[in-house]
Parts: structure tokens; C-alpha cells; sequence
């Protein structure tokens, strides 16, 4: 289990007076060894010093000025503290509470392989633009073969609605099978991105695929190649293919998954470590394996994660934008069931029993009862990180999320119990991690990394 606090300080004659509201505590050691302990506040800036500089700002003799202006400047100290500024950077961080939920997840199939009613799917998009959110990600999610009829409708009724509501919308395509050179062709002409799983290389991916239901390694490359094919044609071949890939405790190494990546044409990714399971990771594992990830990923130079640029957004941005995996608190997904149900989220599309997530059915309620719903507001509790117990005085909340719904699917309840929860902590070793190589003195790998969030 990671200790929530490991940060030894000795008795010291305190001086208090000039030091603003900072959670604090340990990174890893500096290359060179020097212990290093980093400050973070509430508007997700952060400071890194020295131990012997940080006993020196408790006692207050610290006196090099140069570390003093970057502590003011972060609203770390008391001294030209500009309270209206600080509170305009809070309202901005925050300002993803009133869009309205921007991400909306539909499948489009049921276990059967019925495809969601037309009728259904009209009422799902008029649903889903109702959203006060000006930019919206439609994620058409598809197990089984891809119902090339059904995603053209929803396609094309959206994109009438959206001519009077005049938002941005990005269409995504979770599809494990079914894309020919026709359909790549659709693909590619509106404009869509298509989303695979990748387990690994060849042989490892076919050994495991079909116990998961995912198309063999040849058909991945297949549609892949076919989608990369339409788009060059199209000049959109950086934007088509995206990837979703597993972190499991027998996984290939980072450096083969790279390059498998790199194989399929894929230059944006999100790697998720598997936490339940017969091949669950620790956290310390997840962390230290989604690490290693960006690590090679770096390395190869043209694929970027998503799941570490969260973190990099949170801690380099004072509005972290879209990529909502550290938005505290997390509201911004809903998602819908092939009859219509409007649910929660997306992890509540796999539980055996969602019903305790319904927050109504497209056609039939209203967006105020949506929004407002009962469960909403106890989802807005739950994943508060400035408020959860055994995560509220760490010093990487600020880089932390909290998926409330997901939690419930694992747990059977909202709430995550922060010391044990596997996926709290792995965020909080994660955090740990990449603040460690934002702060490295070498420019070139923090600069890559932010450039994950351009």
C-alpha cells in the first residue's frame, strides 16, 4: 500500500506568518540525489525545493529571492498575495462544473447485436446537443460488428442539429470489427476518429483477444491500414486512428507496445492499467507501468498518452481543458443505452445491473432532470478530491480525478475509500511520477510532455 504521506519534517522553530495555504510532500530524489519536496495549491501550482530551502520557508530564513518571487507568484506566500487573481484562477479550474456534460457515449448495439431503434437514436442526439457544453465528444460505441446504417443516421441528424445549435462535435468510433475499405472511406469523409484496443504485439494481442471479444492482430492492421489509407488521401492521417491499451501484469514491455502503436499508425493513445482481475497490477505497479509508457513513448517521439497528459494539463494549466480525468469535481459524461437509457456514465454500460444509475430515458426527461438528478449531485460529492477524506491533504490532489461511477462498478459504491481504493492510489503514484519529470532541470522531456496537451 503507498503511504498517503511520507514526508519526515523535524522539530523546527516555525515561522508561519507569511506562508499562504500549500499542501506538501516527498518526490523522488533528484538525479544527482538531493532530496526534493514539492508544494502544491489549490489552483494546481506547484513548486519544488530542496529540503534544506523548504525547513528554511517553515522557520522563515528562507532568503533566496529568486524562490521567494516563484512562491509569491504561486500564491504560496502571504507577501503580494493577489487574492482577486487567485480566486479568478479557482473560477477557472472550476468552470467545467457549469458546461454541462461534454461527453456523451452512446452503444449502438445491444448483447444481442440489435442495433439501438432509429427513433431511439434521434432522441439520444436531441438529448446530447441539449447539453450547455459549446463543444461535444459523441463517442459511438459498437462491440460488435459496426452498424454502418445506424452510424450514418446519427451522423447526419447530427450534424442538422448542430446547424442550429452551432457547437463543436468530434465524432469517435469505438469499433472492434467491421471496417472495410468502404467503410473506411465513410470514416475518413466525416471526419471521424477510430478508436481500437491494442493488447500488444501479434502474438501476444491473438493469444488474449478473443477471451475479450476484440478482432484478431490482422484485423486490426487491416482496418487500420485502410483508415490511415482513406485519410492520407483525405490529408487527415494524424487524426484517424487512436488506440485504447491495457496495462496488464504480463504485458509485452512499453518499448514493443510502442512499436506496435507505431505499426498500426496510431499517434494518440490512452493507456489504462488493469486494476481487477487475474492480471491486475498493484498500484505502485500501474504507476510505475504507465510511467515506463511515456517513457517510450517519448522516445519514439510521435505518439502521445492521454492518460499522463491529463496530468500534465492539471499541473501545467490553470484550465486543464478537456481532458477530464483530474476535473474535480467529474461530471462531465453521460452515456446511453441501446433502448434509450440515459445513465451516468460509461462504466455503468457494463454492470450487470445499471439500473441504479439511470438518470432517465432519451425523449422522456428533460435536461434539468438530468443535470439535477439526485445521483448526479451525490456523483459531484464523491469525486470532490478537495473534500474526500485521505485525499483532500495530499499534496497531489490537484492532479487527481475521481470517476464516481466507475468506483460503483468495482466497489458497489460511489464513494472511494482513498488509502486502499487501487485506482486512487495509482493516480497518486502516477501524479508523483510525472511531476518528477516536469520538474527535471532538462528541458527537452518536459516540453515534450506539454506538448502532449497542445
Amino acid at each position: 500500500m503507498i503511504q498517503r504521506h511520507t514526508l519526515q519534517v523535524p522539530p523546527l522553530p516555525l515561522d508561519t506568518a507569511d506562508l499562504a495555504y500549500f499542501r506538501f510532500g516527498d518526490l523522488p530524489p533528484a538525479s544527482d540525489g538531493t532530496d526534493r519536496v514539492i508544494l502544491t495549491n489549490e489552483i494546481g501550482e506547484w513548486q519544488v525545493l530542496d529540503r534544506s530551502a523548504f525547513h528554511a520557508l517553515l522557520s522563515g530564513t528562507l532568503t533566496d529571492d529568486a524562490t521567494r518571487s516563484q512562491l509569491a507568484a504561486k500564491g504560496m506566500l502571504l507577501t503580494s498575495f493577489d487574492a482577486d487573481g487567485f480566486s479568478a484562477a479557482v473560477r477557472r479550474r472550476k468552470k467545467h462544473v457549469g458546461l454541462g456534460p461534454s461527453r456523451h457515449v452512446l452503444r449502438l448495439t445491444d448483447p444481442a447485436g440489435t442495433p439501438m431503434p432509429v427513433e431511439v437514436a434521434k432522441a439520444v442526439i436531441d438529448h446530447a446537443m441539449l447539453s450547455t457544453a459549446s463543444a461535444l465528444t459523441l463517442v459511438l460505441d459498437a462491440p460488435g460488428a459496426v452498424p454502418l446504417d445506424l452510424l450514418g443516421f446519427l451522423h447526419q441528424y447530427g450534424t442538422e442539429k448542430n446547424r442550429y445549435e452551432g457547437k463543436t462535435i468530434r465524432w469517435i468510433l469505438t469499433a472492434p470489427a467491421g471496417i472495410d475499405a468502404a467503410a473506411a472511406v465513410w470514416l475518413a469523409d466525416h471526419r471521424f476518429i477510430v478508436r481500437f484496443t491494442v493488447l500488444g504485439p501479434a502474438a501476444f494481442h491473438d493469444a488474449h483477444a478473443a477471451a475479450l471479444g476484440l478482432p484478431s492482430h490482422a484485423d486490426l492492421t487491416a482496418a487500420a491500414s485502410a483508415l490511415r489509407e482513406a485519410a492520407t488521401a483525405r490529408r487527415r492521417a494524424h487524426e484517424i486512428v487512436e488506440a485504447v491499451v491495457p496495462l496488464r501484469a504480463d504485458s509485452p514491455s512499453p518499448a514493443d507496445l510502442v512499436a506496435t502503436l507505431a505499426d498500426l499508425g496510431v499517434q494518440r493513445c490512452r493507456a489504462v492499467p488493469v486494476l481487477v482481475g487475474d492480471h491486475a497490477l498493484s498500484p505502485e505497479a500501474a504507476a510505475a507501468a504507465l510511467d515506463a509508457f511515456a517513457a517510450a513513448a517519448l522516445a519514439a517521439g510521435n505518439l502521445a498518452e492521454d492518460t499522463v497528459a491529463a496530468v500534465v494539463a492539471a499541473a501545467t494549466r490553470t484550465d486543464p481543458g478537456l481532458l477530464s480525468d483530474t476535473a474535480s469535481p467529474r461530471l462531465d459524461t453521460v452515456a446511453y443505452s441501446p433502448a434509450g437509457h440515459i445513465v451516468a456514465s460509461a462504466a455503468a454500460l457494463d454492470a450487470s445491473d445499471p439500473s441504479d444509475m439511470v438518470l432517465g430515458v432519451a425523449g422522456e426527461a428533460s435536461y434539468k432532470d438530468v443535470v439535477h438528478h439526485p445521483l448526479r449531485r451525490a456523483m459531484a460529492l464523491a469525486s470532490l478530491t478537495e473534500c474526500l477524506p485521505g485525499l483532500s491533504d495530499h499534496w497531489a490532489a490537484p492532479y487527481v480525478g475521481v470517476d464516481a461511477v466507475e468506483t460503483w462498478a468495482r466497489t458497489g459504491d460511489l464513494f472511494p475509500k482513498p488509502p486502499s481504493d487501487p485506482a486512487v492510489q495509482t493516480a497518486l503514484a502516477l501524479a508523483g511520477l510525472v511531476l518528477a519529470r516536469l520538474a527535471a532541470p532538462d528541458l527537452a522531456e518536459p516540453e515534450a510532455l506539454r506538448a502532449w496537451i497542445r
